[in-house]
């Protein structure tokens, strides 16, 4: 990449960075206590939207069934309105949550909307699969899923009115550790089971932002328990070693 060109991206991931604090301040509240049924009808997949796309036409790898809200990966789009110039960048948000839920929607809707909205970036909100009380959807599910949607949007790129080589990801606490662990390790597939035309598209994407990413999965370092505890559930001895070092960025 050319000086220029490198300059270029890091104004616009700063840029887009600080939006996004932003937005999330904007929205900020007072926590309130999980409760999966919330949930749950606000993350499920919908067949007869037409603004949602499932990651897979089939059974997605690895799925224990097929709950629209529990075994459905897919992303919700979301496209500039006519009467703003489009940006050609396409954005994936990918929100938090400690991989067993995602957060509220304060990391969702409003950020996609606003890059949308306002500033023409066509944008795409991740509702990948999260990990489940016996540990279904651990390590490495997540990450099949969040490389899924960035080849498919690369792939489909002009349906979606953008350029397959400006797809960005931004991802939000556990949402951030999955967008950079996409990112440093994109020459892998993860060791996905089954493959197609998608997944041959180049996995690395063309800008990164991050929203107070978790950046380790290694417990003496920066780890936040809870991403650790759901995302390597039931991984013991050398697998877990090797695997908080291989997730830590």
């Amino acid at each position: 990449m050319r000086p220029r060109s490198l300059h270029i991206v890091r104004i616009a991931t700063f840029t887009i960075f600080a939006i996004s604090v932003l937005l999330a301040q904007h929205h900020r509240r007072e926590p309130k206590a999980y409760d999966s049924r919330d949930v749950a009808s606000h993350n499920c997949y919908d067949a007869s939207d037409p603004s949602e796309i499932r990651l897979w036409p089939g059974a997605a790898p690895g799925a224990i069934g097929a709950d629209p809200c529990r075994d459905i990966p897919y992303l919700r789009v979301f496209r500039p309105p006519a009467n703003v110039s489009k940006s050609g960048q396409g954005f994936i948000v990918i929100p938090g949550g400690g991989y067993d839920r995602l957060s509220d929607t304060k990391e969702q809707t409003p950020v996609a909307n606003y890059f949308s909205q306002q500033l023409g970036v066509t944008s795409f909100v991740l509702y990948y699969r999260l990990v489940q009380l016996d540990g279904s959807y651990r390590y490495p599910v997540p990450m099949w899923d969040g490389q899924r949607a960035l080849k498919l949007v690369r792939t489909r790129a002009r349906d979606f009115g953008i350029n397959p080589e400006r797809v960005g990801l931004f991802g939000f606490s556990a949402g951030g550790h999955l967008a950079s662990t996409l990112t440093l390790h994109s020459a892998t597939d993860f060791d996905l089971p089954v493959h197609d035309k998608i997944d041959t598209a180049d996995g690395r994407p063309n800008l990164l932002g991050l929203g107070y990413p978790v950046i380790s999965m290694d417990p003496s370092q920066f780890a936040a328990t809870s991403s650790h505890n759901h995302l390597l559930y039931g991984y013991t001895g050398p697998a877990l070693d090797h695997l908080q070092d291989y997730l830590s960025g």
